[in-house]
């Protein structure tokens, strides 16, 4: 992620947040001031975000929640440097360790818009934290994302009809107003294959000895520049009325 082969999905996902804060998000600017990733990892959607709301929108809150302390502390500590001699404006990130299947640590209707990348779903508790009308924001790999590696690299597959069963968990609270399609073309050299082997979801644990081997053998022997694909979806939902 640091090396940007992700930066076009972080431009996307900042994009959507701008557009509808600035259209949509002005009535909840002082009932629900909070912008929330929910499921945060290392922070590089949430940083992304960040940024865009630091310039735009500096009387919201950015907050980034993940499960996993090494994360969350991994996100704590990145510090992003200005190009340059630009001046960095980044707005200040508060973050948990949290559950986000569980009760999370913010009042109702706290939230003007839930981010939701490649993490975990709970409709009751982003329902909760979202007024009627409010944005949840969830990203999703199509069906399509990093074929040409998963086949080299032996990565976990992707979960048939993930789409779908998002849809079915969200459809009592949510409403789908916007779907956008991204797909671009990125090359891998050598280091970023072995980065993208060690990356969670896409480490697998082999259960047998054929496949360890081969899953090896591609780690030892890597292709100089391999060519796939990064395929997402990205979901507008707005919160029902109560």
């Amino acid at each position: 992620m640091d090396r940007g082969y992700y930066a076009p999905l972080a431009e996307a996902i900042s994009a959507t947040i701008y557009e509808w804060l600035h259209t949509r998000g002005a009535t909840t600017q002082q009932t629900a001031p909070g912008v929330l990733d929910a499921g945060c990892g290392e922070g590089y959607f949430t940083r992304a975000v960040a940024q865009t709301v630091a310039d735009t929108f500096p009387e919201r809150q950015v907050y980034g929640a993940d499960l996993s302390r090494d994360a969350v502390r991994l996100a704590a500590s990145h510090t992003r440097q200005p190009a340059d001699d630009e001046a960095m404006t980044e707005q200040q990130v508060v973050w948990l360790v949290a559950n986000i299947k569980e009760r999370l640590p913010f009042a109702d209707a706290s939230m003007a818009a839930i981010l939701n990348v490649f993490a975990p779903h709970n409709a009751n508790e982003f329902g909760r934290l979202l007024a009627p009308g409010n944005l949840l924001l969830v990203v999703v790999p199509a069906m399509s994302h990093l074929d040409q590696a998963r086949e080299r690299l032996h990565l976990l597959n992707i979960q048939p009809d993930k789409r779908s069963h998002l849809l079915a968990q969200l459809k009592d609270d949510f409403v789908l107003e916007n779907e956008q399609s991204l797909t671009y073309d990125m090359a891998l050299d050598a280091t970023a294959q072995s980065d993208l082997r060690l990356m969670t979801p896409h480490r697998r644990t082999y259960l047998d000895t054929a496949d360890t081997h081969r899953a090896q053998l591609a780690l030892d022997t890597p292709t100089p520049v391999l060519s796939t694909s990064a395929a997402f979806v990205l979901l507008a939902f707005t919160r029902k009325p109560l």
